[in-house]
């Protein structure tokens, strides 16, 4: 497929290793380290009344809310389910789409080590024993979606919810890049780590708009239905 063969060679040409980040420097607690306009806190009435203080504590928690959601739901939702599908013998009849799930997979993972270093660095203490603080999906919530990965042709819409994280991945990525624009205080390790996020995660979503096409596109009235939100 001439999209999926892009898509690979996109890969090859922007691959990164997780020691490109300024991880030596760690990270810089007197600055924001999400940018301010996309934390929603700063919109609630009573943002105003805390000190500089307070909002960059807060700010800052939000920041380390995202990392652990990213870990979670690209470990726990993604990855399962793109495994799922690279078991499928009709999948391993196609090399270029082979290339591609297989990429995701090894992505993700280092998407994982991206952001458990950057909690790390934030606070070794409070993560030593994992990224769940401030994020923790529900019980039932997290089994119903491992059956559903674990049968991808079947639950064939999970590329959507997929896609949205993606397009949140880039609109974060954005912001980083107004506010450095802007003279914004960002710590340079968040704004490092977001931007070599987005460069796989743009792609992923190029993934995952040709797996929609494979899998709920040409599927059938019952399956669709079953699978509407």
């Amino acid at each position: 497929t001439p999209r999926l063969d892009r898509i690979n060679k996109a890969a090859r040409d922007n691959a990164f290793d997780v020691d490109a980040m300024p991880w030596r420097g760690g990270v810089d607690r007197e600055r924001l380290f999400f940018p301010e306009d996309q934390a929603p806190l700063a919109f609630v009435p009573t943002w105003s009344q805390l000190s500089p203080e307070e909002q960059r504590q807060a700010n800052q928690w939000y920041a380390c809310a995202v990392s652990e959601q990213f870990i979670i739901l690209e470990e726990a939702f993604l990855m399962p389910a793109v495994q799922a599908l690279l078991r499928l013998r009709e999948t391993q009849r196609d090399p270029a789409l082979c290339e591609a799930l297989s990429t995701f997979v090894v992505e993700e993972q280092k998407h994982g080590e991206m952001f458990r270093r950057l909690l790390l660095s934030v606070d070794a203490d409070r993560y030593r024993h994992g990224p769940r603080h401030f994020y923790t999906p529900g019980r039932a919530g997290v089994q119903f979606g491992a059956l559903c990965l674990r049968l991808p042709t079947l639950f064939v819409a999970w590329p959507g919810p997929g896609l949205i994280l993606e397009e949140k991945t880039i609109a974060y990525h954005r912001a980083f890049e107004r506010a450095a624009v802007a003279g914004a205080a960002l710590d340079p390790l968040h704004h490092a780590v977001h931007r070599y996020h987005f460069l796989d995660e743009a792609r992923h979503g190029q993934l995952e708009r040709v797996l929609i096409e494979k899998l709920l596109d040409p599927s059938t009235s019952v399956l669709k239905d079953l699978n509407r939100p």
